[in-house]
């Protein structure tokens, strides 16, 4: 049970950190809604490096899982797990207005910490 939450949060976080780089900074550059001011450019910013920033910490825990599994359940790095979790959760309460990037954020939470308690 231990291994299939680890898996599941972190292929969670892979999927629906790219879906959010797809929908907010690639549709929107598709459907040429790229304006050039100071406020979208930091919109891009936030929303390229929040979602990439997802993408590429599940994709180097499951590449860790691929080659070590036990490495994931070791104490420190779901303590790093967790805080990523709740960085994210922040990031996405404070500067982002919708609901999608906080549930993303809050089921890896909580996947993670029934990975933790499971362990």
């Amino acid at each position: 049970m231990h291994k299939t939450l680890l898996l599941a949060a972190y292929g969670w976080l892979t999927v629906f950190g790219l879906a959010h780089f797809l929908v907010d900074v690639v549709a929107r550059r598709l459907r040429n809604r790229h304006d050039l001011d100071a406020e979208a450019v930091l919109s891009y910013g936030l929303h390229s490096t929040y979602a990439m920033g997802q993408v590429m910490f599940g994709l180097l825990a499951l590449l860790i899982a691929s080659r070590n599994m036990e490495l994931l359940s070791h104490p420190p790095s779901l303590f790093i797990a967790i805080t990523a979790a709740i960085g994210w959760f922040l990031i996405a309460w404070l500067f982002m207005d919708y609901w999608e990037p906080k549930a993303v954020a809050g089921v890896f939470f909580v996947l993670i910490a029934a990975a933790a308690l499971t362990s």
